[in-house]
């Protein structure tokens, strides 16, 4: 081999050794072996740092610049970088850079002017006694009173990812606008007014305004009877033999005397009624009212007094009198569910009778209005089936007037039987409703019950012996039995 050639192949040598000495010190590099984590939405970039030696002499503007380097642009946390570099964190995982996150809009909302509910509670005073002075059901508004004010949402401040890029804030969520009647709105339709002196009702999104009428006064003779679509509020008396009926709520704030109220809402007395025995409520929805005597109650919902003297009442949802007196003397007492007061009875031994839940066998009962509804549905399908005879002939040219009368009376049959199933199934509903009711009836003393007091639960009858203190009358095995409170 030539000089020339050996020179040639040393040179050569030394290179590739020079060049693998280069990849290996590349290799070694903290650059190539630390590796970079971005999430997912790119809000946050971990560094895993290869160890340094002594001679990389690496800076926190080193460890940016490798950064960005692997598209990491924005939101450095230099000072946990520094930390890293004083501390040799190596081979940890560490957050390093954290972008902004976009602000969170804020949603649309409604400025309220009025109640949107109203809380039904009475006062109870010092004394014990319950106030209705202040106690109201329903929010009344004056025409053209503002109701409500709507705040549209609004975005939130924009926000920057790791890498730079914007991230856009959303905007709050917008409510629905208000439906109902009786309001109208500005040209921005952000602010609700009412149309006319009325009531305002809330219910989930809808806003209804119905007339009220306000009697300034009593209701006397000389004003009459009172029929209404709507609520009634009497700011005086009611005085005897006039009724007043409406399909909303009756305020009154004097007196009741022996009269009518029938209302498909709510009855609220502040101070009271003598009904004489001749006065009678009937309601759908609650009935309120300082004391009741000698009166008559039907009511849907619950009755809530201070005292009940001899009345005739059945509330399906419960009757509770409270307060000072907390009193329910003399009368009958029915309820579905529950009654609870002070005191029942008295020590003179006035007859008070009370009964919750069913009365007679609720299962006897229900296997009648099965039967009859079974027979009821029989007679129509037969009155059905004269009736489709009837036509059949009408329509092939026969005019006979006894027919054509047949057809009638057929017809008139089929109104009928169809309202009496009708029926049947109401009471059927009614009746099972009243059946699960009745599971946990009850009649509750906080203070005592005396003798002369008969307590009826689903049909058991008990007669109070002794004055009993602070038991409730609930049914056992069939009978019913006193427990302590």
């Amino acid at each position: 081999m030539s000089e020339i050639n050996v020179r040639e192949l040393i040179k050569q040598r030394a290179s590739a050794a020079a060049d693998n000495e280069s990849e290996k010190k590349l290799q070694m590099d903290w650059r190539s072996r630390s590796i970079v984590s971005i999430s997912e939405d790119a809000m946050e970039a971990h560094l895993m740092l290869w160890p340094l030696s002594e001679e990389d002499h690496v800076t926190l503007e080193d460890i940016k610049a490798f950064l960005i380097s692997k598209d990491v642009k924005y939101g450095f946390l230099e000072d946990e970088i520094q930390r890293m570099l004083d501390e040799s964190v190596y081979l940890v995982e560490t957050c390093v850079a954290r972008g902004e996150k976009p602000t969170q809009g804020k949603d649309g909302y409604f400025e309220m002017f009025i109640e949107r509910t109203k809380s039904r509670k009475p006062r109870i005073l010092e004394d014990g006694s319950v106030d209705y002075s202040d106690y109201d059901a329903i929010t009344v508004v004056k025409k053209d009173q503002l109701l409500a004010r709507y705040h549209s949402g609004m975005t939130g401040d924009d926000g920057m990812n790791i890498k730079g890029e914007p991230v856009v804030a959303l905007k709050g969520q917008e409510l629905r606008p208000f439906k109902g009647k009786g309001f109208y709105t500005n040209q921005e339709h952000t602010e609700y007014y009412a149309t006319f002196d009325g009531r305002a009702d809330f219910t989930d999104n809808s806003l209804i305004i119905s007339h009220v009428l306000m009697v300034d006064g009593d209701v006397d003779y000389a004003y009459g009877n009172i029929d209404f679509a709507g609520d009634v509020h009497v700011s005086g008396d009611v005085l005897s033999g006039l009724h007043i009926r409406t399909t909303g709520f009756i305020t009154v704030e004097g007196h009741v005397e022996d009269c009518e109220l029938m209302s498909g809402q709510g009855v609220i007395l502040r101070n009271g009624m003598q009904g004489g025995g001749t006065g009678k409520i009937i309601c759908d929805g609650d009935v309120e009212g300082k004391f009741f005597e000698q009166t008559t109650l039907e009511v849907k919902g619950t009755v809530k007094a201070n005292a009940i003297l001899n009345c005739d009442i059945t509330a399906k949802q419960g009757v509770f009198i409270s307060g000072n007196l907390g009193a329910l003397v003399g009368g009958i007492t029915r309820s579905a569910t529950k009654v609870e007061a002070s005191y029942i009875g008295n020590l003179g031994e006035v007859k008070t009778e009370v009964e919750v839940g069913t009365h007679g066998d609720p299962v006897a009962m229900l296997k009648k209005l099965e039967d009859d509804l079974k027979a009821a549905t029989k007679n129509l399908y037969k009155t059905e089936g004269k009736m489709k005879v009837l036509d059949e002939a009408i329509m092939n040219g026969i005019n006979n007037p006894k027919i054509v009368e047949m057809k009638k009376i057929v017809t008139r049959d089929k109104v009928n039987i169809s309202s009496q199933i009708m029926d049947i199934k109401k009471k059927r509903e009614q009746l099972a409703e009243d059946i699960n009711l009745a599971k946990t009836a009850c009649v509750v003393v906080d203070g005592q019950a005396y003798p002369g007091t008969f307590i009826t639960v689903n049909g058991a009858k008990l007669r109070v012996p002794d004055i009993v203190n602070n038991v409730t009358f609930k049914m056992l095995n069939g009978k019913t039995v006193m427990v302590r409170n």
